[in-house]
């Protein structure tokens, strides 16, 4: 009977039978689903990621200041509290985290993170790279400008994976 009731459903197409367990108890035909392991996978995607920035980059720039804000923070916002040391001898660059999420449910306000507990690694190797990728846009290993970096909160953590992991030009 129960041999029966198997070939019956799985002809039938009810059910993919390798995903399935079958029990037959005498009276009843019971499922079980077959636990199966989720395989993660990384691929390297192109994104479009925005900074901003305050004063001019020139031959008259006398420092550089790499400004690295918190979670839930946005660059435009950030940068703007660096306006006060915008003396035209200074240019202040602000990358913005690579995720954004929404703040509160339903409401409009946004934020932006560098990383979560979640694939903490592959989000490390973005922002450094992202970070890189700033740095190297704006051609600033070709300035005599001192490079300052400054970290908030979440943006001090990353800051200092970003400068362990690289070799560009930073003086503090």
């Amino acid at each position: 009977m129960r041999d029966y009731m198997v070939k019956l459903i799985v002809a039938l197409g009810i059910f993919d039978y390798s995903h399935i367990s079958l029990r037959y108890d005498g009276n009843m035909l019971s499922f079980e689903k077959k636990q199966m392991a989720a395989t993660a996978h990384h691929i390297t995607v192109s994104k479009t990621a925005r900074y901003y920035t305050l004063g001019t980059l020139s031959a008259e720039t006398k420092e550089i200041w790499i400004v690295i804000h918190g979670w839930a923070q946005l660059a435009e916002q950030f940068i703007n509290d660096f306006s006060v040391l915008d003396s035209g001898e200074r240019f202040i660059i602000a990358p913005e985290a690579l995720n954004r999420f929404y703040l509160r449910a339903g409401k409009p306000e946004v934020g932006a993170t560098w990383m979560t507990r979640e694939d903490r690694e592959v989000e490390m190797k973005d922002y450094v790279d992202y970070l890189n990728s700033v740095y190297d846009a704006l051609s600033i290993s070709q300035h005599q400008a001192k490079v300052v970096v400054l970290g908030f909160s979440q943006g001090v953590a990353t800051l200092s994976r970003w400068v362990y992991r690289n070799e560009r030009k930073i003086e503090r």
